[in-house]
């Protein structure tokens, strides 16, 4: 596993690159005012894009990860894990 397991994706920021367009979220960010809970995912909308170019996150300690975007089908969650 290495010395990534125990890094919270609280506070992650997650860009993918798609038909040229970069997209940034932070994992937890949410706009509804009554949540109180940890939201793990995100989502993105691609429009007509049918491709992915590059998924990137960046955890809470800086370490950065590069997402194999090999095969990732659209609509559908992708697990990327530290």
């Amino acid at each position: 596993m290495g010395k990534h397991n125990q890094v919270s994706p609280l506070g992650a920021l997650v860009s993918i690159k798609a038909c040229g367009v970069e997209q940034i979220q932070k994992v937890g960010a949410t706009s509804a005012a009554y949540s109180l809970s940890f939201n793990p995912f995100v989502h993105f909308g691609l429009g007509a894009c049918q491709a992915i170019e590059e998924i990137k996150v960046t955890w809470s300690d800086q370490t950065v990860k590069l997402q194999d975007v090999t095969n990732i089908k659209l609509n559908s969650v992708i697990n990327v894990g530290n």
